[in-house]
């Protein structure tokens, strides 16, 4: 995944080897905030617990709904939210981040998210986003 210019496009491939369904793949989440950008960041009360993953996808869907399209600016099937997720190689193109649905009190400087997926009870891999909130003048 690579971000360009200054909106900060998000743009990359992603290839699922495996049909991702509830009876084999899980995930959770965590939220971690550094108000001084010094790198100290504390982890916050805001995570999703493991569940698995097609359930996580129901529930938590909302708050990318707004920023990806289906045959905008991806080819990932969001439009009818499949479960099991098919395997397949998937793009995202331009992708800008709506903010519409997240919290209206949002604590200021980085904030970090950490997703686990799960393949039955092992780790099979992370992705760590970190973003920085501030207020638009």
């Amino acid at each position: 995944m690579r971000f360009l210019g200054r909106e900060r496009y998000a743009n990359g491939t992603v290839e699922l080897k495996y049909d991702f369904g509830d009876d084999r793949f899980s995930v959770s989440a965590e939220s971690f905030s550094d108000p001084n950008g010094d790198g100290d960041y504390k982890q916050l009360p805001m995570f999703v617990p493991r569940q698995p993953i097609c359930k996580a996808m129901e529930s938590y869907w909302k708050y990318m709904e707004a920023s990806l399209k289906y045959g905008e600016n991806t080819d990932f099937p969001v439009h009818i939210r499949p479960c099991p997720i098919p395997k397949g190689i998937y793009y995202v193109k331009n992708v800008t981040a709506q903010t519409d649905e997240l919290p209206a009190i949002m604590p200021r400087g980085f904030l970090k998210g950490v997703a686990t997926l799960y393949d039955k009870d092992k780790v099979a891999g992370t992705v760590e986003v970190v973003v920085q909130i501030y207020d638009s003048s």
